[in-house]
């Protein structure tokens, strides 16, 4: 017999994004919802290492993106939610499937 579990989010779940340093492990989580300062992910907050590189190659401006889409779905999806039940329309739930680091 084989059983398999399967996880699945929905955006609405998503309460913070994690970035862990890749030289001495420390972690910072920012919350989702909140003002962004980005700036402070410039060098780790332990080590002291460069996390992010200044200028036009920098990633956190697709940082800044993917965290402001997922504000903007979790608010979109909510709006939706709420004008679906006023038109007595069923719908459906929209979620993420994320893979189960056990298995690896």
């Amino acid at each position: 017999m084989t059983v398999q579990t399967k996880h699945f989010i929905e955006p609405s779940d998503i309460i913070a994004v994690r970035i862990d340093c890749n030289k001495c492990n420390a972690s910072v989580s920012l919350a989702i919802g909140k003002e962004l300062t980005l700036n402070a992910l410039a060098i780790c907050p332990n080590c002291k290492r460069p996390w992010l590189k200044r200028g036009d190659a920098s990633i956190d401006l697709e940082l800044q993106k993917c965290i402001e889409a997922i504000n903007a779905a979790t608010t979109a999806l909510d709006g939706w939610k709420e004008s679906s039940k006023a038109a007595a329309v069923d719908g459906f739930t929209f979620r993420l499937e994320v893979k189960d680091d056990l298995a690896q």
